[in-house]
């Protein structure tokens, strides 16, 4: 359903062995503005899985929304949406949950947020997402609690990413993320476990000529599991880099 040229929503419904299944997509954009909203409760399997990994939902996709009613044209769109990528330094993919591997059916249920948007001199993008999964069988055979290690959990967390050009040949971008995935099972080896991932960085590029750019960029990662069967304490990385690129041709 369409109710105007920026406004899209999709979705189904349908009874299956474990109950309701469902998709649900809304999509919105404005000139400099595009809102990405999707829910769903299905099943998934190993191959869907494998599939699935790395996690990351692309920021291009709602660079080109946004920029759809200014370059009505997809070719000369999508070489802007490039141009921009590369000028602002927004990342290319926003923070999403991880699958994990696992030969048997899940049923997860899932809540995904996503916006971009482009300012004259701001540009943010930012996701939200919610995810519970749980092992599931037709037969209802499915491993015990203290045998699942882990394929029942949920993973709840959030990202956001700014761009700001500091002159005609420099430019700043920062970018966080957050995620927490705790397990859904009371019983076993793992019983309650929870874990705590975050991480920052900031990075500023120049153009130093025609075919020579510079970069510096800082990044903080924190990893820790404040109730674990496992404890593996608490973690930390700091890392900074400066890179000078030429090209040749």
């Amino acid at each position: 359903w369409s109710p105007t040229d920026r406004t899209n929503v999709s979705g189904y419904w349908e009874h299956r062995f474990f109950g309701s299944s469902y998709s649900a997509q809304i999509s919105h954009h404005l000139p400099n503005v595009a809102l990405s909203a999707n829910f769903s409760r299905g099943i998934t399997s190993y191959p869907q899985l494998a599939l699935a990994i790395p996690a990351g939902a692309s920021v291009s996709q709602f660079v080109d929304a946004a920029f759809a009613t200014r370059i009505p044209d997809p070719t000369a769109r999508a070489i802007a949406v490039q141009q921009f990528l590369a000028n602002s330094g927004l990342p290319p993919t926003l923070a999403t949950p991880v699958n994990f591997y696992g030969t048997a059916l899940t049923l997860q249920q899932s809540i995904n947020v996503q916006a971009v948007l482009i300012g004259k001199q701001n540009s943010v993008s930012f996701n939200v997402f919610h995810v519970i999964s749980d092992a599931i069988s037709a037969t209802g055979n499915v491993l015990p609690p203290a045998l699942q290690f882990g394929q029942n959990n949920t993973q709840t967390g959030a990202g956001a990413s700014y761009s700001r050009p500091i002159s005609g040949t420099t430019n700043f971008s920062a970018n966080v993320t957050y995620s927490r995935t705790e397990l859904n099972g009371t019983t076993g080896p793992l019983e309650n476990t929870r874990s705590n991932n975050a991480s920052a960085s900031a990075s500023l590029s120049t153009s130093l000529g025609p075919k020579t750019s510079l970069s510096g960029n800082v990044i903080y990662q924190w990893f820790n599991t404040p109730r674990s069967a496992i404890n593996t304490g608490n973690s930390s990385a700091f890392n900074a880099s400066v890179t000078i690129s030429h090209t040749f041709f």
